[in-house]
Order: C-alpha cells, then structure tokens, then sequence
C-alpha cells in the first residue's frame, strides 16, 4: 500500500477553508447593536432591523448596516464585521450654519435654533439641514465626515 502524503494534505486544507467561511455568507446571525433609543437600524435597502440597543438578526451576506437618527434624519453607514455596531464609536464631526439675515433651523424634525448659534457634533453620514425665515424655506443636504466641519447656508435677502 502506497502513502499519499498529498491526499491527506488537500483533505487538511479543504476543512481549513471551509471552517474559515465566514457564516455571513451562507445565513443570517445576529449581532449586538448598542444606541440611543432613536437610533433605527436598517439593512441598505431599508428594511428595519431594531432600534437602539438590541441584538439584531442580520441577512445572510450583509457587512454594513445603517444608524437612521430619527430624530436628526442622519444616516450612517456602520461596519458590521466584527459582530458588532456601535452608535457610541461612530466618527464625529461639526455642522457650522449661516443665514442671512437670519433664520431657524431644523435637522430632521429637530429644532436647532435661530442663528447664529455655536457649531453643532454630529454623527458622521448624511442630513437635511431647513432654514425657515419669514414664512419661507430653504434645504440643504450635507454630509458630515469625521472630524471635519461642514458648513450649510441660506439667504432670504
């Protein structure tokens, strides 16, 4: 009888590469979620996974979710990779307004203020900044990135 030293080796990898397989590929799993309670949790395509801090049951293949603010309307997409999604660690960065000569503002359905006022810390992503002034309205979409300032302005002159 002849050793096969190879047959026994390919076998050996064969198991390796298939214990490597992440499970993601092949069906759904769950993953920690840690957030305010108006934070949504949402696969790309919208469908809604939980809210705040919950153990969510991601589809199979999905690496990223996104962190829907309801109260700010801000996106951000997080890296699910590690099991894991955490509000607390996505980047920040600044939101600077300017009106002219002056308006309220509103980020989502929350009222900033009338400017001027001092620099807002956003989650990094993707949010609608409204100016009202004297029964008029003006939008601005931005995206903060972390550790940037974004500036959003409206003239009413």
């Amino acid at each position: 009888r002849r050793h096969d030293a190879y047959g026994e080796l390919g076998r050996v990898a064969h198991e390796c590469v298939i214990a490597a397989r992440p499970a993601s590929e092949s069906k759904p799993r769950e993953i920690a979620a840690a957030g305010p309670k108006w934070v949504q949790w949402q696969t790309k395509g919208g469908k809604r996974l939980g809210s705040g801090t919950a153990v969510l049951m991601v589809p199979a293949g999905v690496s990223q979710v996104v962190a829907l603010d309801t109260r700010r309307g801000g996106r951000a997409t997080v890296d699910i990779r590690g099991g894991a999604a955490d509000y607390a660690k996505l980047g920040r960065g600044k939101l600077q307004v300017r009106a002219a000569p002056f308006a309220d503002v509103f980020l989502g359905s929350e009222a900033l203020g009338g400017t001027p006022f001092a620099p807002v810390d956003l989650v990094e992503g993707s949010y609608v900044v409204t100016f009202r002034h004297d029964g008029k309205e003006q939008r601005e979409r931005i995206e903060v990135k972390a550790g940037q300032t974004v500036r959003a302005s409206a003239s009413f002159e």
